[in-house]
């Protein structure tokens, strides 16, 4: 479906994250409703603006980072917005990398069964984690039964990249 590839763009969803944080700090310094009779802000730019408030928000991205984090760490013991809670059912595309190598044409050609490829990484070192082809973490791989899994060792900050 073209429709949900186009919902969550990589470099959108980094924009859309960095303007919900302007929009807060706007808001913040926007005089409140009290104040002026006016209309009084809606009740997830008041959460966000709570949310700012209790992380002793000073303007910089790195609130916006560590929030980001912990909910994608599932903590934060709150329950998502419901302008978030439409996405949750969007489907994205999960690679594990164990590494990488450059091969001419030639090379490729002869590759036959029992072919040996080498790779950029040596045993042991982290793999890395891609959602819908950007680096979202990097982790060890384990088997879980009788399959390969990846124990996540470090999230990647997407906004930093």
């Amino acid at each position: 479906m073209a429709e949900e590839d186009d919902v969550l763009d990589g470099e959108d969803t980094q924009d859309d994250v960095a303007g919900l944080a302007e929009d807060a700090a706007a808001l913040e310094d926007a005089p409140s409703s009290e104040d002026d009779g006016e209309e009084e802000l809606d009740p997830i730019a008041e959460e966000m603006l709570r949310a700012i408030e209790e992380e002793g928000d000073d303007g910089g991205g790195d609130d916006v980072d560590q929030m980001l984090e912990t909910e994608m760490r599932g903590g934060g013991g709150e329950s998502i917005p419901p302008n978030l809670e439409r996405l949750m059912d969007v489907s994205l595309t999960v690679t594990i990398e164990l590494g990488r190598t450059r091969e001419t044409i030639e090379t490729v050609l002869e590759y036959g069964d029992q072919s040996l490829i080498e790779l950029d990484r040596t045993v042991g070192e982290p793999v890395d984690v891609l959602v819908n082809g950007e680096l979202f973490a990097r982790g060890e791989v384990v088997t879980v039964s009788e399959n390969f899994g990846v124990r996540i060792t470090e999230l990647v900050n997407p906004l930093h990249n």
